[in-house]
């Protein structure tokens, strides 16, 4: 695990995101505990695939200028 970059907008957005979800599963009648910890699961694996994949376009772009 990295740290140390990011930004006050993403952050924001993480949190926003998650709160809207757990805010949504408390209506959404049926779903268990156990679903909603699997698409939150889900949801910050995404986060960090999106983000490595991100970082490693812009080394690659930066290696080439």
């Amino acid at each position: 695990m990295t740290g140390g970059y990011g930004s006050v907008i993403g952050a924001t957005l993480g949190a926003a995101i998650l709160a809207m979800s757990t805010t949504g599963f408390q209506t959404v009648r049926g779903w268990n505990e156990d679903a909603r910890f699997a698409f939150l699961g889900g949801v910050l694996l995404v986060a960090v695939l999106l983000t490595t994949t991100r970082a490693r376009r812009l080394r690659r772009h930066d290696e080439h200028i």
